[in-house]
């Protein structure tokens, strides 16, 4: 398999344990992901298309994006909702 599709394998991999997170994180909860350096704007983006809000990156030594993590709140989502609504 090519880089980009083990990257892809490892996108979706994010996206359903941002999924499954949504069941278990307390009402003002975040959610943390270590990530390849080419992948904090897809973790970003994964995380506000599933309702968490505040996503950041931060880089490692190198300067490459590391980690990522997200907030979560149940008045986020209901807001985002509505306005969506």
């Amino acid at each position: 398999r090519s880089r980009r599709q083990r990257q892809m394998c490892k996108e979706t991999d994010i996206k359903h344990i941002a999924q499954q997170a949504l069941k278990y994180l307390n009402s003002q909860g975040s959610l943390f992901f270590e990530h390849g350096f080419e992948q904090g704007e897809a973790v970003r983006n994964i995380s506000t298309a599933l309702g968490y809000h505040n996503a950041q990156t931060v880089r490692d030594f190198n300067g490459h994006e590391r980690i990522t993590w997200a907030d979560y709140t149940v008045l986020s989502t209901v807001f985002s909702f509505i306005v969506d609504f």
